[in-house]
C-alpha cells in the first residue's frame, strides 16, 4: 500500500488510521479517545523527526537580557523562552545587545552538569578569559556559570515542545499553529500509520501491513530530515577579523 502524503491535520491523521485498519465506523474508539492517541502519535513522529535532525524545528530567541548577579532564570517567563524547551541546540551572548554580527561577535556557551557550577564559579574570572561560560538546564530553570557581574546579552537556538490539541482541524507536526512550518505535507502520514499502530494495539492485534508502513516510513523520515543539506555541516570557528 502507498502510503498518502495528504494527511495535514488531526482528522485526516483519525481518517487515514481507519483506513488503514479497514474500519469506518467507531466501534472500538470513541472520537476523544482517537484525538488522544492521536496527540501521542504526533509527539512520538516528532521525537523521531527531532532525533534525527535536531534543527528541523530550530527557534530562536533573542537577544533578551541575563540580569547581573544572577545565577538562574524561569525559561517559561515571557522574558525568555516562554516555556519549557523540548532541546537547548546552542545559547550565546553577545557584547552589544543587537543581532549577532561580524561587529558583535557570539560566545557560546558550554553545557555542564548542575553540580559543577559551583567548581566553575571558583573559579569564575580565569574560566570566562580562558573557556567561555557555562550552562545547565534543570526543570524550567536555566542555570549560568561563573554568575555574571554585569548584564548579558542572551541569544537562544531551541527547539520548542509539541502542544496537545483537541482542535480536529490543527496541522500536525506544528509547534505554533500560527505559524507554518512546512513539516506536516511531508511527514504528517506518518502520524497516520504510527496512529493505526496505537488503536490496532487496543484491539490487540498486530497488523503487519501497518507495522511494514511504520518502519518504512520511519526510514523515509529520517533519511530525508538528515539530508535537507546536500553538504556536511561543518563547525565555524571565526577569530580575528580584519574589523578588529
Amino acid at each position: 500500500m502507498a502510503i498518502n502524503n495528504l494527511v495535514l491535520t488531526i482528522e485526516d491523521a483519525r481518517a487515514f488510521a481507519k483506513l488503514l485498519l479497514d474500519e469506518t465506523g467507531d466501534l472500538f474508539w470513541t472520537e476523544t479517545e482517537q484525538t488522544r492517541l492521536a496527540n501521542e502519535a504526533n509527539r512520538a513522529v516528532y521525537r523521531e523527526l527531532i532525533s534525527s535532525n535536531p534543527e528541523y524545528f530550530i527557534k530562536y530567541t533573542g537577544p533578551v537580557s541575563w540580569p547581573s548577579d544572577t545565577e538562574s532564570v524561569d525559561l517559561t517567563s515571557g522574558s525568555y523562552l516562554g516555556q519549557t524547551p523540548y532541546k537547548i541546540i546552542t545559547i550565546e551572548d553577545t557584547d552589544d545587545s543587537g543581532a549577532v554580527a561580524r561587529d558583535n561577535m557570539a560566545y557560546k556557551w558550554k553545557p555542564m552538569r548542575f553540580v559543577d557550577r559551583f567548581m566553575v564559579n571558583r573559579t569564575a574570572e580565569r574560566i570566562v578569559r580562558d573557556v567561555g561560560r557555562f550552562y545547565v538546564v534543570v526543570g524550567k530553570n536555566l542555570y549560568i556559570a561563573p554568575i555574571p557581574n554585569e548584564s548579558l546579552n542572551v541569544h537562544f537556538y531551541w527547539v520548542p515542545r509539541l502542544p496537545a490539541t483537541s482542535n480536529a482541524t490543527d496541522t500536525l507536526l506544528r509547534t505554533d499553529q500560527s505559524v507554518e512550518n512546512g513539516a506536516a505535507e511531508e511527514f504528517g502520514d506518518l502520524v497516520g500509520v504510527y496512529l493505526a499502530k496505537l488503536m490496532n494495539a487496543k484491539q490487540n492485534g498486530n497488523n503487519p501491513v501497518i507495522e511494514s508502513l511504520w518502519v518504512e516510513g520511519l526510514a523515509r523520515m529520517q533519511s530525508n530530515a538528515q539530508s535537507r543539506q546536500i553538504d556536511e555541516p561543518i563547525g565555524v570557528r571565526v577569530t580575528r577579523g580584519p574589523w578588529e
